[in-house]
């Protein structure tokens, strides 16, 4: 995929992690113990050979900025090519309405116009994979499709979960037959992973033709409005999925590293995930400590009980204090006698002594960045 460029959008409007995303971008909540959801998509990118890399941020850019950084951790601090991080970009006449998606590529067309890639790999944020992503390159040359749209299988038979994303339909060779975004009443289970694929000088031909007609978003109003006259085709991608847009999704996700089997789908090997490296003294457990079935970083002191956890880098448990079934961020401490299960705890939260948090698996209690309890 040499002669491919990748996009990451970092515009969630309607995500539902409220503190979380407080002050950070859903691309720039953390995950896995160590990881940002960015990194996963960035990671797939530079694995399938794509090293000129755009990242278009939106508001509160600041924490992914310092992460991101100079793109060394990814390969991607180049003279030639590289990353390259968009501040937002407010129009003039976008002021009084909601930027889409749309909206955020015709800010970058600069960019699009003065890199010499044929392709183009965009995605949003809030997805979480690990793959190589030749075979959906191969596929999309292979049909002559002019747009290629990744999409997974999504194993509910809720509809109410089913009709807050993208579903599509395919005829018998994976032709994109129908795509309802947000269905009331969605007719398949395939939903859209919010990654494509697709030709650069179309990409910008279809930019310029739906902002000129004000349309703002590029699943509703590029894609589907293009269905008849487009060849638009849906590969299924049968991996590790994770969608991150709700407090539940974010910790019932999470959780789900603590399953070796799907933990070792999304960390493959010979698909390494990169991140930003700090280098932190490995992790501590005292005489009292007890650690089961959890992640636990490096920088952490441990005195107390951790079980079914994930614990991120500086994370201090004392005595006697319980940690069950929590995933706990950055540098949060939690004191002795403390009882904590089903929470999540934001970068720098203190838990003082004796308090007690309980939330329920489906409504985990979440204490916002640098709260005190």
């Amino acid at each position: 995929m040499k002669d491919t460029m990748g996009i990451i959008l970092t515009k969630d409007s309607d995500n539902k992690l409220y503190d979380l995303t407080a002050n950070r971008a859903v691309a720039a909540v953390p995950f896995g113990g160590r990881y940002r959801i960015i990194d996963f998509i960035l990671s797939c990118m530079v694995n399938s050979g794509i090293s000129n890399v755009g990242v278009v941020t939106h508001k509160d850019y600041q924490s992914l900025m310092d992460h991101i950084g100079s793109g060394k951790e990814w390969d991607l601090d180049r003279k030639l090519a590289g990353i390259f991080i968009f501040p937002p970009n407010i129009r003039k006449e976008s002021v009084d309405r909601s930027k889409g998606t749309l909206d955020e590529l015709y800010s970058i067309m600069h960019y699009f116009r003065r890199s010499k890639e044929r392709y183009v790999v965009i995605s949003e944020s809030g997805i979480v994979c690990n793959t190589l992503l030749d075979d959906a390159m191969e596929y999309h040359l292979s049909h002559e499709a002019d747009i290629t749209v990744l999409y997974d299988r999504l194993e509910t038979h809720k509809i109410k979960e089913l009709s807050t994303y993208a579903v599509l339909e395919t005829d018998g060779n994976g032709k994109v037959t129908s795509l309802d975004v947000n269905p009331r009443l969605p007719r398949t289970n395939m939903v859209s992973m919010n990654l494509y694929i697709t030709k650069k000088a179309l990409l910008e031909t279809l930019v310029d033709e739906c902002i000129a007609q004000g349309y703002d978003d590029f699943e509703s109003d590029a894609l589907r409005r293009n269905l008849a006259s487009l060849r638009i085709y849906g590969y299924e991608y049968k991996g590790y999925v994770a969608r991150i847009d709700t407090v539940r999704s974010y910790f019932k996700k999470s959780m789900e590293l603590l399953n070796r089997e799907l933990m070792g789908q999304l960390f493959d090997p010979e698909m390494p995930v990169y991140t930003k490296v700090k280098d932190e003294v490995p992790a501590m457990y005292g005489e009292g400590a007890d650690v089961r079935n959890s992640l636990i970083a490096d920088g952490c002191v441990i005195e107390g009980s951790v079980r079914n956890s994930i614990l991120f880098r500086g994370v201090q448990i004392s005595k006697n204090a319980r940690v069950t079934d929590s995933i706990i961020l950055q540098n949060s401490e939690v004191h002795e006698d403390s009882v904590l299960e089903n929470v999540i705890l934001d970068k720098d939260v203190i838990v003082r002594v004796g308090k007690r948090l309980t939330g329920q698996a489906d409504y985990p209690v979440l204490i916002g960045k640098g709260g005190v309890i």
